[in-house]
């Protein structure tokens, strides 16, 4: 209560910091996350994720922070220690915004999660429990038994029977496997959050992969869509401008602007794919010796930008090819009243 001293204030960032590092730690090491395609550090997304719960957008002395902690305390019917709550508290707030911090290392599973959570809130089907180890998901109506061992995944893989899938993949498939746990009553009746992105995206690409195998006779024999052969010709053509902008500016090597293009041209492949692995990781395959910290300050913000044109000069293809086709297309004849 009251206000808070300068000396308070760097206390509580290093203490939030420090668990905010520890749970990035522990998911690198249980939930098999990597940072390495994002180009970024575990103190940088430390700082991240942690930035607006210690900001003063809610008013001064870390008002947010207090109502934060207040929302844990007050419904307690036993006394918490403060430290804990904190931590609590922390780990909430790291676990909540890793859906943004990693949409760009996996944008499609970063959309799964997102219809995950709004379903729950929406459809009062399922209910989510908050643990240290992540969120789990079970039936409104089923005692999920979360003092039981999880199922391991390649369990829950071989119990599910796979529902048609929806405009919502994830909750369908989270759905079908809370049903398919009704049946085995000794195991917990609760699944990871994790565990449905990883099998929704696994069945996803098989289903992928199926319909290229049934389309074999699809127009584009070579396997490229109009839009991918556009963003590639728009790439191709910027050739000259990078090396305009960049090389003869002294900016870049013709080495390092030749491996930033054909990073792209992995990137806008991939991306066609939805194997999306984020800008970093092609950039590093072309120059093995890359690290983090010379990426961010010396690389990024150029390569990124790049990416971006291709993308906005891809889009203003598009837009002339569709004026040219109305304009070409034979005008109609009118019809009599």
């Amino acid at each position: 209560k009251g206000a808070i001293s300068q000396s308070d204030i760097d206390v509580i960032v290093a203490e939030a910091l420090k668990h905010a590092r520890s749970y990035l730690r522990w998911l690198m090491w249980n939930r098999n996350y990597t940072l390495a395609p994002l180009g970024m550090s575990i103190d940088d997304i430390a700082c991240d994720a942690v930035a607006e719960l210690l900001s003063e957008i809610d008013g001064e002395d870390m008002e947010r922070l207090r109502k934060s902690l207040k929302n844990v305390l007050a419904p307690e019917p036993r006394e918490i220690p403060l430290d804990c709550a904190f931590q609590a508290v922390v780990l909430r707030t790291v676990r909540l915004n890793l859906a943004r911090v990693f949409t760009e290392i996996h944008p499609v599973r970063a959309r799964l999660l997102r219809s995950m959570r709004r379903f729950e809130q929406s459809s009062g089907l399922i209910r989510r429990h908050d643990g240290l180890a992540g969120y789990s998901y079970s039936l409104s109506d089923v005692d999920p038994c979360l003092e039981r061992p999880a199922t391991p995944q390649d369990v829950l893989r071989a119990i599910l029977i796979l529902p048609k899938f929806t405009l919502q993949p994830a909750p369908a498939i989270c759905v079908a496997l809370l049903e398919a746990l009704c049946s085995h009553p000794e195991l917990r009746q609760a699944v990871w959050e994790d565990d449905v992105l990883d099998i929704t995206l696994t069945e996803l690409q098989a289903g992928q992969a199926t319909a290229m195998k049934l389309e074999g006779d699809d127009e584009f024999t070579d396997g490229e869509s109009p839009v991918q052969q556009e963003t590639l010709t728009a790439l191709t053509e910027m050739r000259a401008w990078v090396f305009e902008s960049y090389v003869e500016k002294k900016k870049l090597t013709k080495e390092e602007a030749s491996a930033m293009l054909r990073a792209a041209e992995g990137y806008i492949l991939d991306l066609a794919r939805d194997e999306d692995r984020g800008h970093y990781h092609y950039l590093r395959m072309l120059l093995p010796y890359l690290s983090n910290d010379v990426y961010r300050s010396r690389y990024r913000n150029i390569y990124e930008y790049i990416i971006r044109t291709v993308f906005t000069r891809t889009r203003r293809r598009l837009q002339y090819n569709s004026m040219e086709q109305i304009n070409s297309a034979p005008t109609g004849k009118k019809i009599a009243k």
